[in-house]
């Protein structure tokens, strides 16, 4: 991705070294507006003057040694924390659709189980960090070791989500006006915050706030046909196009249902539970805080 470009000032792409792109976000824009074709012209082009290599590490004379990690009292107990709130969202949202009397779509629990996946696998992640610092730190104390830790996730997606959340907060509460870039984006450089942010949280937020069920669902709109090249065989087929016309048409100007107030205060309650939970903060900044 173009953004993860952003440090990388020394290459002269944009600012005073080159006057059409005056600030990282111009020189994003335009490269995102060209599109593919373009960021591969940019490729060959810094491969050609030598100004930017990516390169994969040897396998050769690799080791492999796989360490368990054994989780303390405290671990274990914001895991089974985190399982009652799964369980407990799971029985609310079954609660909420009996309200409504309505079953659930099925993208509703293909969402719940894969925000659920998510969730858990960050959490694997993030329960590894104190074995991995601690064999990086006696490594770097020999000073013979120059240290890799890879990821499975960096929970980049999440943190974003959870910073915009955050900076919109912040902006109620002191009354200041959110920074934006040229794209559009939140400027988090001049954020304050009062420690790390976790992941974990934010998949949680997200969840309950998209998919929770407070409002009876939108009615479907029916699929019109398209009309025949030569038109339509009889005044029936006429009539019920125009008839499934007007139908979907009057669908999508419908106002969106009202929220059941009852559901509304059902799902603040399970948002405010999440800050109850001691939840870890995201595992690449919280390995950057450690190292």
């Amino acid at each position: 991705d173009i953004k993860h470009m952003v440090y990388a000032t020394r290459l002269g792409l944009w600012g005073s070294a080159n006057p059409l792109y005056p600030t990282f976000d111009s020189f994003q824009g335009a490269m995102t507006k060209r599109g593919v074709g373009a960021m591969e012209m940019l490729a060959l082009e810094m491969k050609r003057k030598g100004i930017f290599l990516a390169r994969t590490l040897s396998w050769d004379g690799a080791e492999f040694h796989t360490l368990e990690v054994k989780l303390n009292m405290e671990q274990i107990a914001r895991y089974d924390g985190a399982v009652r709130w799964w369980f407990n969202v799971k029985d609310q949202m079954d609660a909420a659709l009996d309200l409504m009397q309505i079953s659930a779509p099925k993208i509703t629990w293909r969402t719940y189980w894969s925000a659920h996946q998510r969730f858990f696998r960050e959490m694997c992640i993030c329960a590894k960090i104190d074995e991995v610092t601690q064999q990086a730190m006696k490594y770097l104390e020999n000073g013979d070791h120059a240290i890799v830790i890879g990821l499975q996730s960096t929970g980049e997606a999440g943190m974003e989500v959870a910073l915009e959340e955050l900076a919109e907060s912040l902006a109620e509460s002191t009354g200041k006006n959110v920074r934006r870039s040229d794209s559009g984006k939140i400027d988090f450089e001049d954020m304050t915050l009062s420690g790390l942010v976790s992941t974990c949280s934010s998949i949680m937020t997200n969840f309950v706030r998209n998919h929770f069920p407070i409002a009876l669902p939108l009615a479907e709109v029916p699929k019109v046909p398209e009309i025949p090249p030569n038109g339509f065989a009889s005044e029936s087929e006429r009539l019920e196009h125009m008839r499934l016309s007007d139908l979907a048409e009057r669908i999508k100007n419908e106002p969106p249902p009202e929220p059941i107030p009852e559901l509304v205060e059902r799902r603040n309650a399970i948002l405010e539970s999440i800050r109850s939970l001691d939840l870890p903060p995201n595992p690449l900044d919280d390995i950057i805080d450690r190292l």
